[in-house]
């Protein structure tokens, strides 16, 4: 309970005063109580500037991600989604302007990638959304929802690739030549996934060691198994 009380701290909605007040009055001698009494004290001592900054956070699983983002839609928010592991280090940022996209990044993925990567393999941790201006990478801004329901496929087929060829598998070539998946064509990163994969590395290292999203890894690796090669 105090995890779920404390995790509204960032969210003074009517809704969430509403329950926080009633809280305290049916459970005033609790510590959750107490939490209670505290966030709203909190509330009420915001400034107006505060709420212009604005401030939603909590914690990435209590709400899940894709409907997090769902809900910033749904809100015509413009600002910008930060997300921190456990430990508190910011692992991702993601610039949103009405529905749209516009930009987002983990480690050395961005765009498109970065977005669907933080799906595929998913990190504990928190948020934090502010409302502020955003620029816009050089690409097409991406439709949050439509991009929510591809990277939530790509989780499931990623996972169903991973039960084939597990992390730490380490392969050798066999005697098909290596094709790229169904709707892949780009040869230069198939061959780089290739070299590494035929050379013993396995699919977590060729993760950890090529720019690109896991789901499109560990997707040739199952595929190659599947073919011979």
């Amino acid at each position: 309970l105090m995890g779920l009380i404390r995790s509204l701290g960032g969210t003074p909605s009517p809704n969430v005063r509403s329950l926080l007040e009633e809280i305290v009055e049916r459970f005033p001698d609790r510590d959750f109580g107490e939490a209670a009494k505290e966030i709203l004290a909190g509330f009420g001592a915001k400034k107006k500037d505060a709420d212009a900054a604005a401030s939603l956070s909590g914690d990435v699983e209590l709400f899940g991600l894709p409907n997090l983002l769902q809900s910033l839609c749904d809100s015509q928010l413009t600002g910008v989604l930060t997300l921190t592991d456990r430990e508190g280090q910011a692992f991702a940022t993601l610039q949103i302007d009405d529905r749209k996209l516009v930009a987002c990044a983990t480690g050395p993925l961005t765009g498109e990638t970065a977005f669907y990567q933080l799906f595929e393999i998913p990190t504990p941790g928190s948020f934090t959304f502010k409302k502020v201006p955003v620029e816009a990478d050089e690409g097409e801004p991406l439709e949050v929802m439509p991009a929510i329901l591809e990277a939530l496929r790509r989780h499931d087929e990623f996972n169903q690739a991973r039960t084939v060829v597990p992390d730490d598998a380490a392969l050798v070539a066999g005697d098909a030549k290596p094709t790229p998946c169904e709707g892949e064509g780009d040869v230069t990163f198939m061959r780089s996934v290739w070299v590494k994969a035929s050379n013993g590395a396995t699919p977590a290292k060729c993760e950890a060691a090529i720019a690109s999203d896991a789901y499109s890894i560990r997707r040739l690796f199952a595929h190659w198994i599947e073919t011979g090669a």
